[in-house]
């Protein structure tokens, strides 16, 4: 005889089918693994400003997936955009992929144009982390690769007090001085912050160098008085 389905149902012998809406597509992102809804198309403007407001909350994350979106789909984003993510790495405490970001704009031969908040930016995220080698390595990278000297200022100071921390470096960080000290006044020549030479002798005194640390404070306020 036959059964009827619902004495099927009953004995388990037959599964309730319920009609399931269709699940959206997903995709699974390169960067950080996350399962995501597909997107919305990518154009420069909705990336841009999908960076810009990461920037403004602090979202290095959301940057960094654009910016890889934007690559992989082979999308042109704006140097404005660009750095803006570089800026969001650093901020974000991702020293070495906004290391990497920026070296990618010189190699792409926008050095001229960089602007200096960005470069500042990378050079306080570096010191934060106490990558002085790292720093005074991108420095010299910068100055080759035909960024303003002027525009070096800032990140030129960062990096001689984050090198000055290290074992030995306040000794270097000394001998840079000395050099700097003794061509002031020249075009090409970093311009020393005051603050650097308070923070160079401190080092220099935490690490046994008395006699270093009182002639660096001589060269600041000989510096402070001829200003």
């Amino acid at each position: 005889a036959h059964t009827p389905v619902s004495m099927m149902l009953a004995r388990g012998q037959v599964r309730s089918c319920s009609v399931q809406t269709p699940r959206q597509p997903h995709f699974i992102n390169p960067c950080s693994h996350r399962v995501l809804p597909v997107p919305r198309a990518l154009t420069s403007d909705s990336v841009a400003a999908d960076i810009q407001a990461a920037e403004a909350s602090g979202d290095w994350l959301t940057a960094f997936e654009r910016i890889t979106e934007a690559r992989i789909t082979q999308l042109q984003l704006s140097q404005e955009s660009l750095e803006a993510g570089v800026r969001t790495l650093a901020k974000g405490g991702q020293w070495q992929r906004s290391v990497d970001m920026l070296t990618r704009l010189l190699d792409e031969g926008l050095a001229p144009t960089i602007l200096q908040p960005t470069i500042t930016t990378v050079f306080m995220a570096l010191s934060q982390a106490q990558q002085g080698a790292q720093a005074e390595s991108l420095l010299l990278v910068l100055s080759q690769s035909g960024v303003e000297p002027s525009l070096l200022g800032p990140a030129g100071n960062i990096s001689m007090r984050c090198g000055a921390r290290a074992p030995g470096g306040a000794v270097l960080a000394y001998h840079k001085l000395e050099l700097l000290v003794t061509n002031a006044g020249k075009a090409d020549q970093l311009q020393v912050d005051l603050d650097t030479f308070s923070a160079v002798s401190y080092e220099l005194m935490k690490q046994g160098e008395e006699d270093k640390a009182e002639e660096v404070l001589e060269w600041r306020d000989f510096l402070s008085e001829s200003d």
